[in-house]
């Protein structure tokens, strides 16, 4: 009876329902506001998505550039440097003219001919700058010859104050050769060897770099770590801070 009852008024739903005007059964006009803006939201947050791969892809095609490059500019201490060499050097060889006499004594200049003859002037050796910027002028087209030339001038100049960019040079070197083991070696003693250096946060920085490029994950996180901590403010700090956000999504 029960079951024969609630047929009964399921029939009488639907035969009431079929009589109801079409406009009842359409959607409200709140539902299709509610819907509108539910639709718009999700435009923007479509937009905003858009927008972060935009900047992702524009931060790794710099990236890309900078790996693809191999070096780093000199920085301003170094070009500073030069400039104060160049301007030590023109200063004394004017002094130099003014202090020698136009004409020597004729037993002085007999003295000079006869020992210019018998003993050949040998040519002038190369300062510390001199050779530094030829080794430095060999690095993007030869790395080979430029760590054999910057091997040459730490032999020859230890105590250079250019001494730790020398070394780190070699370190870029052998990094742009893929020959990992040897950058890192080469960018330790930077640290190591030469601290307080011009080049000390670029041979951390490179250091991280070194280690990520052979997948030892916990040391290039820690490195990017100490990077970010004991050089802050600067480039380094920030190249550091992103190798550590891609270390994050790769979930290394």
């Amino acid at each position: 009876m029960n079951r024969m009852t609630s047929s009964a008024s399921l029939a009488l739903i639907m035969s009431s329902m079929a009589w109801m005007p079409a406009h009842a059964l359409q959607p409200s006009e709140e539902a299709l506001i509610e819907l509108y803006q539910r639709v718009e939201e999700l435009q923007k947050d479509v937009n905003k998505l858009r927008g972060d791969k935009e900047d992702l892809q524009h931060r790794i095609d710099k990236l890309k550039k900078q790996q693809k490059e191999g070096f780093i500019d000199l920085d301003d201490r170094y070009e500073s440097l030069n400039k104060k060499i160049d301007s030590s050097s023109t200063s004394s060889s004017a002094t130099e003219k003014k202090a020698s006499p136009k004409e020597a004594p004729k037993e002085t200049k007999t003295t000079t001919e006869s020992s210019t003859k018998s003993k050949p002037a040998s040519a002038p050796k190369q300062t510390d700058e001199q050779a530094y910027r030829e080794a430095y002028s060999l690095l993007k087209d030869d790395p080979y010859k430029a760590i054999s030339a910057f091997q040459a001038f730490l032999k020859d100049y230890s105590s250079s104050r250019l001494a730790a960019n020398a070394e780190y040079w070699i370190g870029e070197s052998y990094y742009s050769l893929e020959k990992y083991p040897e950058a890192k070696k080469r960018f330790l003693t930077v640290l190591k060897s030469y601290k307080g250096s011009s080049k000390e946060a670029d041979a951390a920085l490179k250091l991280g770099y070194t280690f990520y490029a052979m997948k030892d994950w916990k040391m290039a996180r820690k490195t990017f770590e100490d990077v970010a901590k004991f050089f802050p403010g600067g480039r380094e700090a920030d190249l550091a801070k992103d190798k550590l956000a891609s270390l994050d999504k790769e979930g290394r």
